[in-house]
């Protein structure tokens, strides 16, 4: 998932068939091509809660989330993973979120000692071990799901 900030952002391009049905008033269009399916529906100015958007993926055993920084940064369910320029910045990010946090990743500068109990990587260098703690995570969480062998 990737949240915008931009305002009046669209996913859709005017003057497509799409966007023609949107700025007719349908409230949903659903378009299929042999490789992919989009669905745009129209939101309200608060948006759909986290919960929401979570089920639009219900089935998958990883959802990959890029910023909703507010939206699920204090909740207790979701692995944090913060990313940042330099250890000011990391710092920062880190009052804003609530564990767990997974990593703190950055690409210029060490970061180290922002969180002291959490791994501090470095891209592009750690790219392999940010990836085994990411996979570590889910195996954790389908083997949880997985029923016991009697």
């Amino acid at each position: 998932m990737k949240h915008v900030h931009e305002l009046d952002f669209t996913f859709d391009f005017k003057g497509k068939d799409t966007w023609r049905h949107r700025a007719a008033g349908a409230e949903a269009t659903l378009a299929l091509s042999r490789s992919e399916i989009a669905l745009f529906t129209k939101t309200s100015p608060d948006r759909p809660g986290w919960s929401r958007l979570v089920s639009m993926l219900e089935g998958y055993d990883l959802v990959l989330a890029e910023g909703f920084r507010f939206k699920a940064g204090k909740r207790r369910d979701v692995w944090k993973i913060i990313t940042a320029r330099n250890l000011k910045e990391a710092e920062g990010f880190s009052r804003q979120v609530s564990p767990p946090v997974l990593a703190v990743v950055g690409w210029a500068e060490p970061l180290e000692g922002c969180l002291p109990s959490v791994p501090t990587l470095k891209l592009p260098e750690e790219a392999g071990k940010l990836i085994e703690l990411v996979l570590r995570r889910v195996l954790k969480r389908v083997k949880r799901r997985l029923p016991s062998k009697a």
